[in-house]
């Protein structure tokens, strides 16, 4: 839970909020049906009169929505699973720029296939105070604006003429030559 504060600031709690209700009711009726028609498949599959197994069939069929229904829980499960943690790596970010190799890096995971959580994460609305970029070097931009203040700036460095963004009005370094920079 510690991780909630961090998190909340690149994290969407309605979206989030959205996720998880709609996870607690596919598990709420995918537990029932599946565990009444999978014991209606065992009884069936059971019965020595044999006048239950001329429904094991239907009992069979009917069981695929439950099933169906805890899979989607699942899935919604580890939906919420990458969103906190694509946020506490955005939260951890010094330079408001996450590119896809960081994120590699950091989740262990192949460049597609994290592009692809993000881009799912982002059409769901998941994330806010940030953009995915798919252009060039495909990153994620941090924006820490709030309410009229600028967020991230791009700062040029006196000494080597690098570019860095930081935070506005904040002290940084030069990612190229470690020179002492500030936001303007």
């Amino acid at each position: 839970m510690a991780q909630a504060i961090p998190n909340g600031r690149y994290l969407s709690q309605s979206a989030l909020d959205r996720i998880r209700r709609n996870r607690r009711l596919q598990r709420g009726f995918g537990w029932p049906v599946t565990v009444f028609f999978a014991l209606s498949v065992i009884l069936a599959l059971t019965d020595k009169e044999g006048t239950l197994r001329d429904g094991l069939s239907v009992y069979a069929v009917l069981l695929l929505p439950g099933l169906y229904l805890l899979w989607r829980s699942y899935e919604n499960s580890k939906l919420l699973g990458q969103a906190n943690r694509y946020g506490t790596i955005f939260a951890s970010d010094r330079n408001g720029t996450v590119t896809i190799d960081e994120l590699t890096r950091q989740t262990g995971l192949a460049s597609g296939k994290v592009l692809a959580q993000l881009e799912r994460l982002f059409r769901m609305g998941v994330f806010q105070h940030c953009s995915l970029q798919r252009g060039g070097v495909p990153c994620v931009l941090l924006d820490d604006a709030e309410d009229g203040q600028a967020g991230y700036v791009a700062v040029r460095c006196p000494n080597c003429g690098g570019t860095t963004r930081i935070l506005a009005g904040r002290k940084g370094q030069c990612e190229y030559c470690g020179s002492a920079i500030r936001g303007k």
